[in-house]
């Protein structure tokens, strides 16, 4: 090989490597450039990944929130249940207890009505003994007068009366309610 195709083909491969040595250039730039715009996307996604874990934590504070306040709702829940069981149990008690006295009442206003029932039976048994009585002691004084007229038959009994009274040495009729009818 000659001195000249040498040269040429240093030259020529001086030429070449410029030429990828530019290339490279070229390619470093760019990559450079993708590194960059991949490094500011990567800040990018480390800012949304960042957001996202700060919402990921207010998410996961705001479910505790309502995991707490859904069993403070659930413990509530129970306690209205426990407290609706004993009243109605309470208003069972009361209708019972009602009914029991309207059972008892019943049997008063019963045994009421068969007290009057007997005491104006009573009530008429007395002015029947009241009457029968007055019968009796009417007949008893007829029968004592006609007596008296036959054995003092000029003696004056026109003043005497079922009911009179002697007062002051005077026969009176006494006030009406003395009378016991």
């Amino acid at each position: 090989m000659s001195a000249f195709s040498i040269v040429k083909g240093i030259e020529s491969l001086t030429n070449r490597l410029s030429v990828l040595s530019l290339f490279n250039e070229d390619k470093v730039r760019g990559l450079t450039r993708e590194l960059k715009l991949q490094g500011k996307k990567m800040s990018s996604l480390e800012e949304n990944l960042s957001k996202g874990r700060a919402d990921l934590k207010w998410v996961t504070n705001e479910r505790d929130k309502l995991l707490e306040g859904r069993r403070e709702l659930e413990q509530e829940k129970k306690a209205w249940e426990e407290e609706k069981a004993g009243m109605e149990k309470e208003l069972e008690e009361t209708r019972l207890a009602r009914d029991k006295n309207a059972d008892a009442a019943r049997v008063f206003e019963t045994d009421v009505s068969t007290l009057k029932t007997q005491f104006e039976n009573l009530k008429a048994e007395l002015h029947a003994a009241k009457v029968e009585a007055l019968e009796k002691f009417t007949v008893g004084f007829d029968a004592a007068t006609t007596q008296v007229k036959f054995l003092h038959a000029n003696l004056d009994l026109g003043g005497i009366g079922y009911f009179k009274e002697i007062i002051d040495g005077e026969l009176v009729d006494p006030p009406e309610d003395d009378w016991f009818l």
